[in-house]
């Protein structure tokens, strides 16, 4: 399996250190300059872990024949936005310096 990572803040951590091997790449828009979307067309899914104001334009960047699933705290009815390549599982992880990032 293929897995891309967009949002490597404390849930992309986690998800990373999560699937391990299977990690294909990742990006963060705030620290990596050219968003591989040649990578991430090569990817099985893409998990989006970016803050809720930068969910759809990382949602509209993912290429359109990947599954997103989208692991961020957005309103009600976002998902319906995407169609139904998206998914959603609701984000919830301690904070990294008081807690187990297994939770």
């Amino acid at each position: 399996m293929k897995v891309g990572i967009i949002g490597m803040g404390s849930l992309g951590q986690a998800q990373e250190r999560w699937l391990g091997a299977d990690i294909h790449v990742t990006y963060d828009p705030a620290f990596d300059d050219e968003y591989p979307a040649g990578r991430l067309a090569e990817c099985d899914f893409v998990i989006v872990c970016v803050p809720p104001e930068q969910v759809e334009s990382a949602v509209k960047a993912v290429p359109y024949t990947r599954p997103a699933l989208l692991r961020t705290t957005v309103p009600p009815g976002t998902t319906e936005k995407f169609g139904t390549r998206v998914v959603y599982c609701p984000e919830f992880i301690t904070d990294p310096s008081t807690g187990n990032w297994r939770d």
